[in-house]
């Protein structure tokens, strides 16, 4: 069994299930966050028969489990977290007719390794005796590696900061 770590925050998008010619329905996307350490942040769009609302904003104490409920006006949403994080079914006080699934927005991210770059470091390795040293760029910020001799560090660091407007050149 794969246990996951729960994590609310999120944008979710809604799926058409819910009968918004009975229902006030949630619906496009569902935004959950994390203001604050003990709470929990919701934004949502509604539509249906709201009496005139057409989105909620709201907090509620952050959940130790996988279940949250909310109350909207005379309405109480039940928020079931999955297991992996990726899916929430907001159950309506109304009925299943009004009950919402939404699917966690999956967001592209590009490999760090893709956008990294190796820096030589043979200038550093004539001048300070150390077993290895490696040294690369993510995004502008150049890391050193030293293994082995910790007496060497601060000679790694200085050299750091003076080659850092070099690696900029190339």
């Amino acid at each position: 069994m794969i246990v996951h770590a729960q994590v609310w925050e999120g944008n979710f998008t809604a799926d058409s299930s819910c009968d918004t010619s009975q229902c006030c329905c949630l619906s496009g996307q569902i935004v959950i966050s994390h203001p604050e350490s003990a709470s929990i942040s919701f934004y949502a769009s509604l539509t249906g028969m709201c009496f005139g609302l057409t989105d909620y904003t709201g907090t509620s104490d952050y959940p130790s489990g996988y279940i949250i409920s909310v109350a909207i006006a005379f309405i109480t949403l039940t928020i079931k977290l999955s297991n992996d994080s990726n899916y929430i079914d907001i159950d309506n006080s109304l009925g299943a007719a009004c009950s919402v699934h939404a699917a966690r927005d999956i967001t592209t991210t590009v490999p760090i390794e893709l956008i990294s770059t190796s820096v030589p470091v043979d200038v550093v390795s004539t001048t300070v005796p150390v077993d290895v040293v490696s040294t690369t760029t993510h995004v502008g910020v150049v890391f050193t590696t030293v293994h082995g001799n910790n007496g060497v560090r601060k000679y790694i660091n200085i050299f750091t900061f003076l080659i850092l407007p070099f690696v900029y050149l190339l």
